[in-house]
């Protein structure tokens, strides 16, 4: 899509929607649904009939894969209200978390909407194929939530750099047909980024963050067998969150999934053709402004101790994130948090010695690891606008000349990484057979 008639048709959408819904709310407190929606948010005494279920009437979003799960991204009309078990179908899943309603979405009943063959990431598939969505207000949410409990099956979450195969990971889990894995699940993501959040009490927050975990793990009846675990890979900005999760499920494990910087920032320049969000990233960075106080607080990371970072080529960009993200996994494996690191190149030089380890690690049986080892047969984001088929007809020029390169190479330094080109593995690397850790024990 282009970036200008993308962001008009956007502004189009949003005057539309507004009208629509004066008319509609209208209509609602002339019928009588206004009235009900309101009581239902403000008692827990009308619990039985507080999950409101709407058709939509209409949907548009910037960027499908990169504009996170958002209210707004739908116009809604009135269908019925029920109880909120309505959502424990298979075919419902849980599509954001606000601070005061659950929003979820349905999709055509015979489709599992987690799986790849729906979309490479959790909240394309959602968007595109839902025909109602239903909210419900957070003291429903909670009480839902404590009914059905914690998932009875391993926790896995995977934080990464981005650009460097969580995805594939995501594949592997799913073709074992004994695991249910989600790619970036934006309920998720979101209670991570409200952990660092001022404006969020710790404890509302803990509560929140536990049963989305609960909401998107409630049991699937169509699974064959048993669900011997659920892997959810998350975006970049939810890393600042794994405390939190670790804290409230101390069995969970917890990976990170890293590249190698060059590849990383290459693939960047690359997809910002495909993704107009990170191409307005790309299209505004400068010299001018500092991006790391900006930009990075924008998508929610913390940015402390990572200093001032001003842009002066595009290609730095997907430097200093890297950087950032490198740098927070290792402080939070220093300060006592129990994560292992995976290295993609590791999975690519030798997948069965790789994904044993992380089989392992996971505690999922070792007899699942042939049915996990045909993933890497597939484009692990074949069903999305990054499908490499795709990528490869946009001409992009991503080489880099040796003043980009010292521009680079002197951020990665002042992290206390290589220079571009050379190898980086990070301690607790259980991919890694040879373990050479940089910086040096």
């Amino acid at each position: 899509m282009d970036l200008v008639s993308g962001i008009a048709k956007l502004g189009c959408y949003a005057v539309f929607r507004q009208v629509f819904i004066l008319g509609r709310n209208i209509v609602w407190m002339l019928n009588g649904t206004y009235w009900q929606h309101r009581r239902c948010w403000k008692s827990p005494v009308y619990y039985a009939e507080s999950a409101h279920v709407h058709n939509i009437a209409a949907r548009r979003k910037l960027d499908v894969l990169l504009g996170p799960a958002n209210f707004m991204d739908f116009t809604l009309t009135h269908h019925s209200f029920e109880n909120p078990a309505y959502v424990l179908k298979d075919n419902v899943s849980l599509y954001q978390v606000t601070r005061d309603q659950a929003i979820f979405v349905e999709v055509p009943e015979e489709m599992d909407v987690w799986r790849c063959q729906h979309g490479s990431f959790l909240r394309q598939a959602q968007f595109n194929n839902a025909h109602r969505v239903i909210t419900m207000p957070l003291h429903a949410f909670h009480t839902l939530a404590d009914s059905i409990g914690d998932p009875d099956a391993e926790l896995v979450f995977v934080q990464n750099t981005a650009r460097c195969g969580s995805t594939l990971l995501v594949r592997v889990f799913e073709e074992t047909e004994e695991c249910v894995a989600f790619s970036e699940p934006d309920a998720l993501n979101a209670v991570a980024s409200y952990a660092t959040h001022p404006g969020w009490k710790h404890a509302d927050v803990s509560r929140v963050t536990r049963d989305a975990v609960r909401m998107l793990c409630k049991p699937v009846h169509r699974m064959k067998g048993q669900t011997r675990a659920y892997l959810m890979k998350l975006t970049i900005l939810s890393i600042d969150g794994v405390p939190m999760l670790q804290e409230l499920y101390p069995n969970s494990k917890h990976m990170f999934m890293y590249r190698d910087c060059l590849k990383v920032s290459e693939s960047l320049m690359r997809i910002k053709e495909v993704l107009p969000l990170l191409k307005l990233g790309y299209v505004t960075a400068n010299d001018k402004f500092d991006v790391v106080t900006t930009v990075i607080k924008l998508i929610g990371l913390s940015n402390e101790g990572c200093g001032e970072i001003r842009i002066k080529h595009q290609f730095q960009i997907g430097v200093w994130l890297w950087c950032i993200v490198m740098k927070k996994y290792e402080n939070m494996v220093q300060s006592g948090v129990e994560m292992a690191a995976v290295a993609y190149e590791d999975i690519a030089g030798d997948p069965e010695y790789a994904l044993t380890e992380i089989f392992k690690y996971c505690n999922v049986p070792l007899h699942l690891l042939k049915s996990g080892l045909r993933a890497l047969e597939k484009d692990a984001q074949g069903n999305s606008e990054l499908a490499a088929s795709n990528i490869k007809t946009k001409k992009v020029d991503v080489g880099i000349t040796p003043k980009v390169r010292d521009l680079c190479n002197s951020t990665l330094v002042s992290f206390g990484y290589p220079v571009l080109g050379r190898p980086c593995i990070l301690p607790g690397t259980i991919t890694h057979k040879n373990t050479i850790y940089w910086p040096p024990k």
